[in-house]
């Protein structure tokens, strides 16, 4: 462009702008213009000149021209054309030297991160890369240098030096560059630096995972119940579901550390050594309740290191246990009267059998309940169990033992539950009685009155006992054909066990005789001579407890005495009364009511 003197974008030859550029970010190119024409054409033509004695190790001195020429003209006021312009500049190529060498990017140390040879030689040794070798830094602009090629006759070389095996299948050598300048040789710089090749990575680590719920899904976090005995606390196998690799040695160490309360500050518990392939179970020693970390650290052969971090809670999943006695009795208390509903009772509670349950993590709650044969409650598990007069003999009783967290378990004994109790008696009190209501109650032989006669006419003894009783009784004593006399009941009070009443329990009975009966005497009788006529003998009406007997005695009087009548019979009665008869008394005359009007004259 005349105008401005810039290039016209798209007019430069590709291979022209390349040589222009000269490094830099725009073709290098002098500014022509014209006051007439619209655009000029630049040529440029390139002049380079070698030392003659020394062209390889000299400066080169390039001399560039251009030569600028109008496209379209405008007539000259002589009217001849417009002449070309030129111009021209210098590049001098000075040679580099080793002060312009830098070898900042040469490490002490180099690592090729691979598995290298067991027994390794030169020929294994790994060559250097491009970043490892030393560059030229000329005015700016930098110059690599790779071993067999120059750069302005500066060249670069490197020597490895003998394996020093550090462990399996890696190694480490020094490597020696070695930089000569050919113009100068006598300038030769050199670098060393280690190299390393071999497994520099740690190993690749799996940790334990949990299912507990066994849905085929991972749970998110690890929870240990306390397996430890009478310690709270769990011991942890830390071997199982885990897995440690390397990229180049089969043999990877592993331990674990604890650390408690997640405090990585804190003491931790360990270290413990864990190998998952010995096929032995590796366990650590009590980690009590609560949350910790646990931390797994894995070393390769070479000592390439890392650790893995996994929180895990430990918790009372282990169930108490459970102590009952061997065996226990208890006796029934309280008391019931014959006939009456059984009151007597024995309270268990779960103190009483238990024989000192306990729980590795806290305290524990104690219920009872009665089991069947197979110890399986018949019954809710409560604080006590009642126990009463239908439960006498052996019952069955379970303890049922649960700790804080829920977690339970039971043990079970016989309980033989007894009556140690003997009833107590009480007797009805002493009765009398006439004998005519003895005879209208109770058999003439009182020896066969059955007790509900006994009872119904002289009252019933009651007994006393902490279960069921029962009342028998026997009968002594006697009583005269009259029906007077006494007797004794003795009352017995049994109960379930056999036991039997210590008191005396007696009632004492008295039956008194009553007198009242009528006699009646026979009146006159007459009839012809040498008739004797009909008479009556004496009628005893007996209306109480009497025992009437007669006896009688007939006397013939004749003529003489007789009187009027052929003869007189007199007829002499003696009655006697047994049950008022004594022999110290004199007998009552009754005489003859001759007239009819008992005037006993």
């Amino acid at each position: 462009n005349s105008g401005t003197g810039a290039t016209i974008p798209g007019s430069m030859a590709s291979a022209l702008r390349a040589r222009l550029l000269a490094g830099g970010t725009a073709p290098l190119v002098p500014t022509f213009t014209d006051g007439c024409t619209q655009e000029i054409e630049v040529c440029v033509n390139d002049v380079v000149v070698y030392d003659e004695e020394d062209p390889d190790c000299e400066d080169v001195v390039l001399t560039r021209t251009f030569k600028a020429t109008e496209i379209a003209t405008c007539p000259s006021a002589a009217g001849e054309g417009n002449p070309s312009v030129t111009a021209s500049y210098t590049i001098t190529f000075s040679r580099p030297t080793l002060d312009d060498l830098s070898a900042d990017n040469i490490e002490d140390v180099v690592t090729y991160e691979q598995c290298g040879s067991a027994n390794p030689s030169v020929a294994d040794y790994p060559a250097p890369r491009t970043q490892d070798f030393p560059f030229l830094e000329v005015a700016g602009r930098t110059f690599n240098l790779m071993a067999g090629e120059a750069v302005c006759n500066i060249g670069v070389t490197f020597a490895d030096g003998p394996a020093i095996v550090t462990c399996p299948f890696t190694y480490k050598f020094v490597r020696t560059y070695t930089v000569i300048d050919w113009c100068n040789p006598s300038d030769v710089r050199t670098f060393t630096q280690v190299v390393k090749v071999g497994d520099t990575t740690a190993p690749t680590f799996s940790g334990p995972t949990q299912d507990r719920d066994f849905d085929g899904v991972v749970d998110g976090d690890l929870i240990y119940t306390t397996n430890a005995g009478n310690v709270c606390a769990a011991y942890i196998r830390l071997d199982a579901g885990i897995s440690a690799t390397d990229n180049c040695s089969d043999d990877v160490t592993i331990t674990a550390t604890i650390y408690p309360g997640a405090d990585l500050s804190a003491t931790p518990i360990g270290a413990f050594d864990v190998d998952p392939t010995d096929n032995r179970a590796e366990v650590t020693s009590a980690i009590p309740v609560g949350c910790h970390l646990l931390r797994y650290t894995y070393t390769d052969e070479c000592g390439n290191t890392d650790f893995s971090d996994y929180p895990f809670c430990v918790e009372d999943g282990t169930a108490p246990v459970a102590i009952c006695e061997d065996g226990l009795n208890i006796s029934i208390s309280s008391g019931s009267a014959a006939g009456g509903a059984s009151t007597g009772i024995a309270i268990l509670t779960p103190s009483m059998i238990d024989a000192g349950s306990y729980d590795d993590c806290s305290g524990v709650t104690l219920e009872i309940a009665r089991v069947g044969a197979d110890n399986i409650a018949t019954e809710a598990y409560d604080q006590e169990l009642v126990l009463t007069c239908a439960d006498l003999g052996t019952v069955r009783v379970g303890l049922k033992v649960t700790d804080a967290e829920g977690n339970m378990n039971f043990c079970w004994l016989d309980v033989l539950v007894e009556d140690k109790n003997a009833p107590s008696c009480i007797a009805p009190g002493p009765v009398e009685i006439s004998c005519i209501v003895a005879r209208a109650t109770l058999p003439d032989d009182i020896m066969e009155a059955t007790e509900a006669e006994l009872d119904a006419t002289f009252g019933f003894a009651t007994g006393i006992d902490n279960c069921d009783v029962t009342i028998t009784s026997t009968i002594s004593g006697n009583v005269n054909s009259c029906g007077v006399g006494s007797f004794t009941r003795i009352f017995t009070a049994t109960d379930g066990e056999g036991f039997t009443n210590t008191n005396n329990c007696r009632q004492r009975i008295t039956v008194y005789g009553v007198h009242d009966y009528r006699l009646t005497f026979p009146t006159d009788e007459e009839g012809t001579c040498a008739d004797v006529p009909a008479y009556a003998g004496i009628a005893a009406d007996e209306d109480a407890c009497d025992l009437i007997t007669t006896d009688v005695v007939v006397d013939t009087l004749r003529t003489l005495e007789a009187g009027e009548e052929c003869f007189k019979l007199r007829v002499t009665y003696d009655v006697i009364n047994w049950c008022e008869y004594n022999t110290l008394g004199q007998p009552y005359l009754i005489p003859r009511d001759g007239d009819g009007i008992r005037n006993p004259e």
